[in-house]
């Protein structure tokens, strides 16, 4: 296993940067597990030296093996965020971002999963061995990988000080808005679950389906704007076909505009299920997730535990609800395809919605 980790220690090394005006973002959440109303967060924006001063601190706060005592029992979630260009690289200073990895403790093996670009929610297994952990007595760490195309999220759970550390790597897509402010606004919004391991499971499982069902409610409204232009519908089956009473030139321009639309609805159905399947996985992670020895003693964890398996509850079948939603679009999708195709192909000769029913 050392040398299986070795190899991918290297690649830590290897991995591309951007140069960057020393600036990273932080969110830092604090909650009491044993008052649910005593929950701060702080959002803080630091430099290289700034951030570094900031983890040793944690780092040092949280190394001792002792568990807090009960009156002053905090759940404490740390998640730094940083833009990747899937071209130029981190957008980070390399010494920076090596040692947020170490003093998080994250198992090497994760950066070959970002560098591949490996899918989905996976909980790692643990390993005394990796990072150091034997010296450093450091044998209670939990461990998380999370690819939802939009962000990576790895991090670490210390069970005996109920403490998270998380790096957030959010795709830097040119022209497109970015996906990180959201995933933000659910942090604040569940803040007080921090202090559970799975909290960034239940924020990104959540920020995953808001934007399954925004995006597949505009595919469907597309959708649905192509039908009644070629009137190819149950909707529109008694409407004459607009593209007829177009010249040779405007309908070809509209035909391969509707090709378009309809080739990216399916397109984007495809890409919603990935989003589904990763958001079922998380969900289904947090159903099956138990408490360790000494964590299910804690009431406030338990209680949020509680909480997270009960979202998860009340969502898992509405996902399979969303997937046969999303069949159905595809389907409609599929249908103007097939209308733009015999159109294309048997044009200037007009054809009814009815002739092509019956093809």
């Amino acid at each position: 296993m050392d040398a299986f980790r070795s190899s991918a220690t290297q690649l830590l090394q290897g991995l591309r940067y951007v140069p960057v005006s020393d600036q990273y973002s932080i969110c830092n959440i604090r909650s009491s597990l044993t008052n649910d109303k005593d929950t701060k967060v702080e959002d803080l924006t630091l430099n290289d030296v700034e951030l570094r001063n900031l983890v040793d601190a944690s780092s040092t706060s949280t190394s001792t093996s002792a568990r807090p005592s009960p009156e002053i029992i905090d759940g404490s979630t740390k998640v730094v965020h940083i833009s990747y260009h899937i071209d130029q690289g981190l957008k980070a200073a390399p010494s920076v971002f090596q040692h947020l990895w170490n003093t998080f403790s994250l198992d090497p093996y994760m950066v070959y999963m970002f560098s591949r670009n490996v899918p989905g929610y996976h909980q790692l297994p643990s390993s005394a061995s990796s990072q150091g952990q034997a010296e450093d007595g450091n044998h209670d760490l939990l461990t998380f990988y999370l690819n939802v195309q939009a962000h990576w999220v790895m991090w670490t759970y210390n069970t005996t000080t109920f403490s998270t550390n998380a790096i957030v790597l959010s795709r830097d897509t040119p022209r497109r808005p970015d996906a990180y402010p959201a995933v933000h606004a659910h942090l604040k919004k569940y803040a007080g679950s921090s202090g559970h391991p799975l909290l960034l499971t239940l924020v990104f499982a959540l920020e995953r389906i808001e934007y399954v069902d925004k995006v597949v409610t505009e595919q469907h409204r597309r959708i649905g704007r192509a039908e009644q232009y070629t009137g190819f519908s149950h909707f529109y089956l008694n409407r004459p076909l607009a593209v007829m009473d177009e010249g040779a030139e405007e309908r070809l321009t509209r035909l391969s505009d509707l090709s378009r639309i309809a080739s990216s609805v399916l397109v984007a159905m495809a890409d919603m299920v990935q989003h589904m399947q990763c958001a079922e996985s998380m969900f289904e992670g947090i159903e099956g997730f138990e408490l360790t020895a000494g964590m299910d003693g804690m009431k406030g964890l338990v209680r949020r535990d509680a909480e997270m398996k009960y979202i998860a509850k009340l969502l898992l079948p509405q996902l399979k609800e969303r997937y046969k939603y999303m069949e159905y679009i595809k389907q409609r999708a599929e249908n103007q395809l097939t209308v733009v195709s015999i159109h294309d192909t048997f044009s200037p000769f007009p054809v009814h919605p009815l002739l092509i029913l019956s093809l």
